[in-house]
Parts: structure tokens; sequence; C-alpha cells
């Protein structure tokens, strides 16, 4: 059975389940799936989620930090941003879903640990990206928090990801949970005395604040410092 997120009117149509994670790929790539919601398969459950997106403290922080860490992946070589809309694929992990951002080391997308691929063999143009990126991210919303602390936090790790982004900007403040790779679970980075958390992935620390605009109205910004080495 589907669980469904807000606007139920407008989901009459859809399916209620998937016996696979196949099933659900080939659903998504066909022309019956629509252009608007989020649909997530993970653990044999499948999440519709068709709540409109809040600009500030959800779009403003998925693009300041896609277009941050992008900027730092291109100048340095580091790997590709992979920003909101690629569906990622793990098997290991039973999963399908459409992370706020993803990121894949060189070396990563070099030893095929994650790989750009069409939905089947037959079929033209990348849409998925296939394995294990080394880094996640996706920013909470009111329908959307169990599924990112919860059930993708547990998926996550499941499918070998190093690093999960969990960013809630829903409050005054925004709360930034970095999250590392430990041996069973997800382990939270402690901030600095500054605020900053060090991510491995990108040999950086980070930090997320909000500023107010006259005109322009809230600001989220994300803050870079690099990582000092002892």
């Amino acid at each position: 059975m589907a669980t469904v997120i807000e606007e139920k009117d407008l989901v009459a149509a859809l399916p209620a389940s998937f016996a696979t994670l196949a099933e659900f790929r080939h659903w998504m790539h066909a022309t019956e799936c629509p252009e608007k919601g989020r649909f997530t398969f993970v653990n044999g459950g499948f999440e519709i989620d068709m709540s409109p997106e809040r600009i500030s403290g959800h779009n403003d922080i998925k693009t300041r930090m896609t277009t941050v860490l992008d900027t730092i992946s291109e100048t340095e070589q580091l790997g590709v941003v992979f920003s909101d809309g690629v569906l990622l694929v793990n098997d290991d992990a039973d999963l399908g879903c459409e992370p706020d951002m993803m990121f894949c080391s060189i070396e990563t997308l070099r030893t095929g640990k994650a790989t750009r691929r069409a939905w089947k063999s037959d079929e033209a143009g990348d849409v998925e990206l296939h394995g294990t990126p080394d880094m996640v991210a996706e920013v909470i919303s009111n329908s959307s928090a169990r599924k990112d602390t919860v059930d993708l936090r547990s998926a996550y790790f499941a499918a070998g990801i190093r690093e999960y982004w969990l960013i809630d900007g829903r409050g005054e403040e925004i709360e930034f949970i970095l999250l590392e790779r430990g041996e069973t679970e997800f382990t939270p980075v402690v901030p600095d005395a500054d605020g900053y958390q060090k991510s491995a992935v990108f040999g950086r620390c980070f930090r997320f604040i909000r500023d107010a605009h006259p005109v322009l109205g809230p600001r989220c910004s994300l803050l870079v410092r690099p990582e000092v080495t002892p």
C-alpha cells in the first residue's frame, strides 16, 4: 500500500504499490507518471508526496547548496554534482528515489561504483544514477520529515553512501546535520566552536546560516572554510 502525503484528491489514478524496484522504475519513466510530485520506493514501500515545495526554507537551501558545492567540484575537478530530479537506483538497498542533491567523485565514477544509465538497455539517454554516490542531501519539509530522517537515513546507509546531509530550514535557524558513515549506522559530525562541520567528501568545513534582506526576503547562505590539518 502506498503512503500518500497531502493533496490526496490528485492521486486517485496513481498506483497503490509496486512489487519490485524494477516495476517502480518502469512506472517512473512511463507517460502515466505525473511530472509533479516526489515518488520514493524504499524497503518495498511506495511513498507519494504531492505537497508543494516551499521557497523559503526548502528551495532556497537546495539552490544555495547545489550552487556552492557544484562550484567547488568544478573548480577543483572533484567530481559531479547531480541536482534535484535525478533518479537514484541502488539494488542492494532496494531503493529508488530522487534526492535533493547528490555528489559522485571522479574515483567513484571511474571505478563504476556509480554510473549514469538509461532506464532500460534499449532506451537512449542517461536518466538514472545507479549505485553508490559519495554524498546525498535532503532538505526536510513537513511532509518528508519521517522519510528523510528514518527511512532514507537507513536506506542510504544500506546503499553504502559515505555522507548524508540533512538540512531543516523550517525554523528561525537552519539546522544542519552532517552524517558520516560509521560501522553500523550514520553518526553526526560534531560542529566546532564556530558551528562548522567537517565533510570528508569535500575536504572542507561547512555551516548554513540565514539572514534577511528588505527586498529579497529570507536568504540562505552556505559558508565554506578549508579543513584545517593539525
